[in-house]
């Protein structure tokens, strides 16, 4: 604790500062609990925050722009009961934006380039947190969008509560609003054996095993509402050979 209070010290002397703080451990796979260290686990996500964010620390954040990192695998938010302790804490704790990642295997160095985007935008350059800025660094997350979703959770306070937004990355054949075609087929375990096809009207994804025999089939549909493609920066990239 006393090293927490040590490195984030500096916050209370300085007003208005824009804070990124990286949180890199692992969960128990079912209750989505975090460690504190090897064979040192914490009771509950409470007990893990108030360690992690202790008492006298948290006047100094709160005056922040804070944005919390969650670097750990998807139980924290799949499990219903971590991720409800999870939105409690992030308006308990007035942590201003708390980000963690569904995959269950979560693999940090996929985000490397989602971190360095975020810190560039919104640290350094100081844009104002929008749909137009965070769709800017998505747009540069390739590695990101084809492994992990992002869960973004943001407090209120009239009424009280926390806005939960899921930012994805979707291709139709890859992976359609958010969720990854297996390689395999789940009924007969054939490799590369499916069938897909794309909707247009309705944005749905057909995939069909084409293994004599199997009849598996699995329909990917898109969200029913609080839906939105997010602007990306205008103009493209172009080559021009000058020379040959």
């Amino acid at each position: 604790m006393n090293k927490i209070l040590e490195v984030l010290g500096p916050l209370a002397d300085i007003q208005h500062a824009r804070v990124l703080i990286f949180v890199y451990t692992h969960l128990h796979d079912s209750t989505g609990v975090p460690f504190f260290g090897a064979n040192l686990a914490a009771h509950d996500l409470r007990n893990w925050f108030d360690v992690l964010i202790p008492e006298g620390v948290r006047p100094w954040l709160r005056k922040h722009d804070t944005s919390l990192f969650m670097l750990c695998c998807g139980s924290l938010v799949t499990s219903e009961t971590a991720y409800a302790e999870l939105k409690a804490q992030c308006l308990r704790l007035h942590i201003t934006r708390l980000l963690a990642f569904q995959a269950q295997a979560f693999q940090a160095a996929f985000a490397t380039s989602f971190f360095v985007g975020y810190a560039l935008r919104f640290l350094v350059e100081g844009f104002s947190f929008n749909d137009t800025q965070i769709g800017n660094v998505l747009a540069q997350s390739h590695d990101l969008g084809r492994h992990s979703c992002v869960i973004m959770m943001t407090p209120r306070h009239d009424p009280p509560g926390v806005t939960v937004a899921e930012y994805y990355w979707t291709s139709p054949t890859i992976r359609p609003h958010g969720e990854n075609i297996p390689p395999q087929c789940p009924d007969c375990y054939a490799l590369s054996s499916f069938n897909i096809t794309c909707d247009s009207r309705n944005r749905t994804t057909t995939i069909r095993c084409q293994e004599p025999g199997c009849s598996y089939v699995r329909v990917y549909e898109p969200p029913k509402k609080d839906i939105k493609e997010l602007p990306t920066v205008e103009g493209t990239w172009v080559k021009h050979v000058r020379e040959l």
